[in-house]
C-alpha cells in the first residue's frame, strides 16, 4: 500500500501521480535553468513522516545542496530551517 502520493502537472491538462512506500520514500523537483528544488519524503526513525526540501543543482547552475527545510511534514516539532 502507498504511503506517499507525488503529484505532477505540467503542460499536460492532466496530472500524474506517483506513489512510494515507508522504505522508498518519495522524491519529486521543480527545475528551471537557474538551479532546481527538491522535495524528499521520508519517515524518519521515529516513525514520523518528514519531508526534507533542498535546493539544488541543474545542469550546473543553482545552489549545491542548501537544506531549506528538514523535518516532519504537517510542520509541527523541530524543523530544521536554513
Amino acid at each position: 500500500m502507498a504511503h506517499w502520493q507525488a503529484l505532477c502537472q505540467g503542460r499536460g491538462r492532466v496530472a500524474v501521480t506517483r506513489l512510494g512506500g515507508k522504505d522508498s520514500g518519495a522524491r519529486a523537483y521543480v527545475a528551471s535553468w537557474a538551479g532546481r528544488c527538491a522535495v524528499y519524503g521520508y519517515v524518519n526513525e521515529s516513525g514520523v513522516d518528514c519531508i526534507r526540501v533542498v535546493l539544488e543543482q541543474h545542469h550546473g547552475a543553482g545552489a549545491d545542496g542548501d537544506v531549506i527545510y528538514d523535518g516532519p511534514i504537517n510542520g509541527a516539532g523541530k524543523g530544521t530551517y536554513e
